[in-house]
């Protein structure tokens, strides 16, 4: 009954992924010129987060350990009262200014595919698609290498 299921349920869509005929060259243009754009806005944003954090004196260092010990803390509440309280408020300060940035790349992403009559679940579907069919990223290979 369970193989059934299974069958029934996920089968199609899985091969539904991996089909590389299912998206038109025009989706895998549009494609091209959104991942583009996200690019870009990424690295504006990671330049913005990493002025953030020499602004406010968090080495490399000292993030990579905080972050280290917070995956080993399993929560900031029980981590933080174990930091010097100034370093947990820079943190503490950084981490919301990076959920910012993580936000604004979704609403960017949002605009972009806006155009082109996407949502987020089927760019989402379409990125996933990409990464798993070979013969689609050589589609999209040829694509790009037209476009320039």
């Amino acid at each position: 009954m369970n193989k059934f299921l299974f069958a029934f349920i996920f089968l199609p869509l899985l091969g539904f992924s991996q089909n590389s005929e299912a998206y038109t060259d025009e989706d895998l243009r549009h494609y091209l010129k959104v991942s583009s754009a996200m690019f870009e806005h990424q690295m504006e944003e990671a330049a913005n987060a990493q002025r953030m954090q020499e602004e406010l004196g968090i080495s490399r260092e000292q993030m990579e350990m905080t972050l280290d010990a917070l995956k080993e803390a399993g929560s900031w509440e029980v981590l933080k009262p174990k930091l010097d309280a100034d370093y947990a408020q820079r943190f503490d300060s950084l981490m919301t200014y990076r959920a910012t940035l993580k936000q604004r790349m979704r609403e960017h992403l949002l605009l972009a595919i806006k155009p082109y009559g996407w949502d987020e679940d089927y760019y989402q579907h379409l990125l996933l698609t990409i990464q798993a069919d070979k013969a689609l990223q050589e589609r999209l290979i040829q694509l790009s290498k037209e476009s320039e």
